[in-house]
């Protein structure tokens, strides 16, 4: 639909959980829904086997190593977790 997917973040002060998709054909931002938790410095990678869903892997929320990966699908909103053995963040 030619939109890109916009997860967690930063606002300077605190982590994100919010997600927006931006409609490039219109310019505009529409909410998809929240992640489970908040996340910045994280990965986002759609997952070729399936166009819904968005792997949303590591990151720190506050200060916190994340140590979890969603499954996130920005369609639905639907999110599900799995844990990885190591935290990280970029």
């Amino acid at each position: 639909d030619n939109s890109v997917f916009i997860a967690g973040g930063s606002n300077g002060s605190r982590s994100l959980s919010s997600t927006e998709k931006y409609m490039t054909l219109t310019g505009c931002f529409n909410r998809t829904g929240d992640m489970l938790r908040s996340r910045h410095l994280h990965t986002a990678n759609q997952l070729p086997a399936s166009s819904d869903l968005v792997a949303l892997a590591g990151g720190l929320s506050g200060t916190s190593t994340l140590n979890v990966a969603d499954l996130f699908n920005p369609f639905t909103g639907n999110t599900s977790s799995v844990t990885m053995s190591v935290g990280r963040y970029i």
